[in-house]
Parts: C-alpha cells; sequence; structure tokens
C-alpha cells in the first residue's frame, strides 16, 4: 500500500508532463557512410516518464520508470514535434513488449540489455519519427519493486 502512495502521485506527474521545446544543438559528424557530408545533430529533450509494469504471475511486481532524450538531426526538429504522439506510443508499446520478454527482470541494466532495448526503440522509432533519430539517449531508469 505504501508503494501505491508513491506511484500513483508519479503516475499522475508522468500523464501530465508532454514534450519540451528545449533542445541543444551541437555538432557531430555522421559516421553512416564515407565520403558524406556531416550532418549536424541536437538533442531533443523528451520531457515525459514512461511507467511500465513488471509481472510476475499475473500480478504486477515492480514499476519501471524510464526517461529518453534523442540524438536528432537538426534539420528534423519539427518532425519530432509533429509526430509527437505516434513517437510516445512507439515508445510504449516497445517498453511494454521488452517487459513483457522480461528484458526488465534481474540485472537489467547491463551493458547488454539497455543496447538491446536501445536497438528495439530505434526500429520502432524509424516509422514515426522518418528517420529524424539518430541515436537514443536513455536519461533515467529505475526499477520499483512492490513486493
Amino acid at each position: 500500500m505504501k508503494a501505491l502512495l508513491f506511484v500513483l502521485p508519479v503516475l499522475g506527474f508522468a500523464a501530465g508532463v508532454g514534450i519540451a521545446q528545449a533542445m541543444v544543438a551541437f555538432s557531430q559528424p555522421d559516421t553512416s557512410g564515407a565520403g558524406q557530408v556531416e550532418k549536424e545533430t541536437e538533442v531533443f529533450k523528451l520531457q515525459k516518464q514512461f511507467v511500465v509494469p513488471i509481472f510476475e504471475d499475473a500480478k504486477v511486481i515492480s514499476l519501471l520508470l524510464a526517461s529518453f532524450n534523442f540524438q536528432i538531426y537538426s534539420d528534423q526538429r519539427q518532425v519530432m514535434f509533429d509526430k509527437d504522439a505516434l513517437i510516445k506510443d512507439a515508445i510504449l508499446n516497445t517498453l511494454f513488449a521488452f517487459s513483457y520478454g522480461g528484458g526488465f527482470d534481474a540485472v537489467f541494466i547491463s551493458e547488454q540489455n539497455l543496447g538491446e532495448l536501445k536497438s528495439q526503440l530505434l526500429l520502432a522509432l524509424e516509422s514515426p519519427a522518418q528517420g529524424a533519430i539518430k541515436d537514443i539517449l536513455i536519461e533515467d531508469i529505475v526499477r520499483q519493486d512492490l513486493r
């Protein structure tokens, strides 16, 4: 019951927060192809926490809270605003699938596990973000056990 008193305010706060318009521009080379012109990138700050239940035997045993930023190509900033709802939906669906597959069990913060999570998120975001995202930056990730 104490855990619910902690979780409910967090859920309410997380549900009410949207995309922030604050971004930081920086130049970084795009190493995807030899001889190509470097593309300028910037950090797109997503001001939303995602809450993901972790189940065991059809019962919620933990909640995962995660927040992300994106390294995007500077000329694609508007795409991120225009596709906000689709991007959030793709992230949440990927997090649910990752949780259901056991991705947040045991040592979920291992380098290999977080790399797999980032790969799955990038794949899921290809369509809604229309190629605007170069990389995913995990800002926060924490699991709160409820038992």
